[in-house]
């Protein structure tokens, strides 16, 4: 789940779960893994947006930029997945006068 300050933690990008059957507003959010659950390597542009609390938008055009590897399954328009190591890639401590580095 999202942190309340917009933050995304490391348990965010690794929830994995099919969406909610609810009907209610943001139930089609991943659920978080079992304990012990494999981690899946890859996932999606919805669930890599929601984690980091951007728009899909965004992700299209880190993707667009090179700054974010996608990789597509099968041919054509095929399902377009992106490995989690590289959505944490993106993420780069901010300095602090504490933490100059």
């Amino acid at each position: 789940m999202p942190r309340q300050n917009g933050a995304a933690s490391k348990q965010d990008l690794y929830s994995v779960g099919p969406p909610s059957t609810s009907k209610k507003v943001g139930a089609n959010r991943a659920r978080a893994p079992e304990v012990g659950a494999t981690l899946p390597a890859y996932t999606s542009i919805q669930v890599a947006a929601i984690a980091l609390d951007i728009s899909t938008d965004h992700i299209r055009d880190l993707i667009a930029r090179g700054e974010l590897p996608a990789y597509r399954i099968g041919k054509g328009r095929g399902l377009i997945r992106l490995r989690l190591s590289d959505i944490e890639a993106l993420l780069h401590r901010i300095p602090t006068l504490g933490h100059l580095s």
